[in-house]
């Protein structure tokens, strides 16, 4: 886990994250990338942050199935703002999915979609770079 400096990006600090690769499901992978998840929550609390933004982590390149990276990112996620606060509240206050792909883009709505049920706002990058809400 590294924080390096966001350099042009619109942030304030950059998590540099890895996920596992994705061997079967039987060597701990879930595990590893539950780990992941949250160490990137308590570096952003530490850092007194107010946003995270997320990527769908091992899946693409590392083979994890989108699906599964998904539900495990909004398990961990969910887990951590109901019983890792102990007692405290969280300074993270808005969570972003991101990704490269589209399609892990789709997933993360899907999945959101299933489990809260309510409205999903989705953003796209304008030509400066400004994201913009879509409708």
């Amino acid at each position: 886990m590294a924080a390096p400096s966001p350099g042009r990006l619109p942030c304030k600090l950059l998590v540099h994250a890895v996920g596992p690769r994705w061997q079967g499901g039987n060597s701990g992978e879930e595990i590893k990338l539950r780990k992941a998840i949250l160490k990137c929550f308590e570096i952003t609390e530490i850092y007194m942050l107010s946003t995270i933004a997320i990527p769908a982590l091992s899946a693409g390149t590392l083979g994890y199935p989108v699906d599964q990276s998904v539900d495990t990112i909004l398990s961990v996620i969910e887990f951590y703002f109901n019983f890792c606060g102990e007692g405290k509240s969280s300074k993270i206050k808005e969570v972003y999915f991101c990704d490269v792909d589209d399609n892990i883009l789709r997933t993360f709505i899907r999945c959101l979609r299933k489990k809260y049920g309510h409205d999903v706002k989705e953003f796209d990058m304008d030509e400066d770079g400004l994201y913009i809400c879509r409708k």
